[in-house]
């Protein structure tokens, strides 16, 4: 399967989703709002991504998330991503959870999802003020 990067443009609804190759690596950033329509249907291309990645990783797997908001919908298909993620072998993995200094609730969020995912999780506080 070809490793195609993906690059979708986020709007007032949904986030930046970039997923890049790169010679020893995939790396994937999802950046802004997650209030979709259809968060299943948003997320899909991702998870094919990752469906298709497994057959022939890289050597590290680099996830960043930094989300201003997310709502439920969407909180269950990053939980589905995380399960396919935590699945994949033969790649070192890391998930990178963003949050704003004073944004308790991401910031619960990613705590939540870092006991959840047998990942190494890093819970990255950002001062944005």
């Amino acid at each position: 399967m070809e490793n195609i990067n993906i690059d979708i443009e986020g709007t007032t609804k949904t986030p930046h989703l970039l997923c890049v190759f790169e010679s020893d690596k995939l790396y994937i950033s999802i950046k802004g709002r997650s209030i979709p329509e259809d968060a299943k249907d948003f997320y899909q291309p991702l998870m094919d991504l990752i469906e298709n990645y497994a057959a022939n990783p890289k050597p590290n797997t680099v996830v960043d998330f930094h989300f201003e908001y997310l709502n439920t919908s969407s909180s269950k298909s990053v939980i589905m991503f995380l399960k396919k993620l935590e699945a994949l072998t033969g790649s070192e993995k890391v998930v990178n959870w963003i949050y704003e200094k004073l944004d308790y609730d991401l910031k619960e969020a990613g705590e939540d999802y870092a006991m959840i995912i047998d990942i190494p999780f890093n819970l990255v506080q950002v001062d944005n003020s």
